[in-house]
């Protein structure tokens, strides 16, 4: 309502000046008759107020339409009333919606068509490394070892692609089931024992076997599994432990992993789930990509686990 009374303010203001030049031009040409006038005001007054009235009942849909928040965009195209205003308000809305779904469908197939490459991209690439890393894993010369060491890198680099990608997808690439955490966590650290062993880190396991979690194995594997390769990296070197230690609360199951590294400045930890974001640390550290804890943290979000962080 209150739309429709600023949309006539102007027609109202008008009306009123025109009304007051007519009983003022009657009155000047010697037509001093003041009922008549006053009669003649009010028939106008009348006409005016049935027109914006008609108005009214017309354009109602199209006001209220104005006036609230569309659920969807399928709201937007229905009728917005009879009135030529409306009707060319929700012509104008369907076509933009029609060219809106073609678009959307448009970047749709390119999403699927570029995740659909990143990953026979990255299985393409695994091959390769895999043998390489055959070739290179009982040699003892240092430039061998020096190949293992980048060949671990790039591989974890082709995961983080693969996970990163399918992240568009999850709906269809999740299962869940009941896993037993401890199993898991041994998979990890004996997929790691030769970062651990570069680095001079060393594991500490603190979780009861019998502990079971219910998750889809792949996706919690890759998040700790990138925990587990933050922490060795950023403890490179202290001959220091990473410790892995579960608690059960009630219902629930508190995984922890802890390092004793350099731990993360105090500023950057509100951050540190951003995409990119590589803080203080990234400037160091120049392999850091700032996707790793981005990809935990959407990770836990699409399976509903809780993550927090702590540095001192």
């Amino acid at each position: 309502m209150k739309l429709f009374w600023r949309d006539y303010r102007g027609l109202l203001l008008l009306n009123g000046l025109q009304l007051g030049l007519m009983a003022l031009i009657c009155w000047l040409a010697g037509f001093h008759d003041l009922s008549s006038i006053l009669y003649a005001l009010l028939l106008c007054t009348v006409v005016l107020a049935c027109y914006l009235l008609y108005r009214y009942i017309r354009l109602f849909p199209f006001y209220q339409r104005l006036n609230g928040v569309l659920p969807s965009f399928d709201e937007s195209t229905l009728s917005h009333g009879m009135a030529p205003l409306g009707e060319a308000l929700t012509d104008l809305l369907q076509a933009q919606y029609r060219f809106y779904q073609e678009r959307l469908f448009h970047y749709q197939r390119l999403q699927e068509m570029h995740t659909t490459f990143t990953n026979n991209w990255v299985h393409h690439m695994k091959t390769p490394l895999s043998v390489i890393s055959l070739i290179t894993q009982d040699e003892d010369d240092p430039r061998f070892v020096s190949i293992r060491e980048e060949v671990g890198q790039l591989q974890q680099g082709l995961e983080m692609t693969l996970y990163t990608a399918r992240l568009q997808a999850f709906a269809s690439d999740f299962h869940v089931e009941q896993i037993a955490l401890r199993k898991i966590i041994n998979e990890i650290i004996s997929k790691n024992k030769r970062f651990f062993i570069q680095h001079a880190v060393y594991p500490e396991v603190q979780v009861d076997p019998t502990i079971l979690v219910f998750s889809d194995h792949k996706w919690l594997a890759c998040i700790i599994d990138q925990l587990v390769i933050n922490a060795i990296k950023y403890s490179a070197g202290r001959h220091s432990k990473v410790s892995l230690s579960a608690q059960i609360q009630g219902d629930q199951v508190t995984l922890t992993v802890r390092d004793r590294g350099i731990g993360i400045p105090e500023a950057d930890l509100p951050r540190i789930f951003d995409p990119y974001f590589t803080g203080e640390n990234g400037r160091t550290y120049r392999q850091s990509t700032g996707m790793g804890l981005y990809l935990v943290h959407e990770a836990c979000q699409q399976l509903e686990h809780r993550i927090a962080v702590e540095s001192h």
